[in-house]
């Protein structure tokens, strides 16, 4: 069964040409393309900059997206594009969402150290 955990993603970019104007572009399993500038962001006091459920920090967006059904994918595509238009190549991944249940933690009891310590 799934539970409803996110999947966690993480997109690294080049974190001075998108501080200096510029924009990345993200798409998830081909849907509308999601653009996110650094002014986008916000501070939320504790140093965290957050744009809905996007953070960023050092060169890095993060966010959760919804796990889809177990034995689907889901894709993102993201560009990088600078201020002055100049657009990167696209990068992409694909992960496929397996079984997630886990058997039980075993459960380990040292009863004889002989190390002596």
């Amino acid at each position: 069964e799934m539970g409803n955990d996110g999947v966690q993603l993480q997109v690294t970019i080049d974190s001075t040409d998108f501080e200096a104007g510029g924009h990345v572009t993200l798409t998830i399993n081909g849907g509308a393309a999601i653009e996110l500038s650094f002014a986008d962001f916000t501070d939320d006091g504790n140093g965290n900059l957050t744009f809905g459920n996007y953070t960023y920090a050092n060169g890095v967006i993060s966010w959760t997206e919804t796990a889809p059904a177990e034995g689907e994918s889901i894709t993102i595509t993201a560009t990088q594009t600078d201020a002055d238009n100049n657009t990167s190549a696209q990068g992409s991944d694909t992960a496929t969402v397996a079984d997630e249940t886990a058997p039980n933690t075993p459960t380990i009891l040292i009863v004889d150290d002989s190390n002596g310590v």
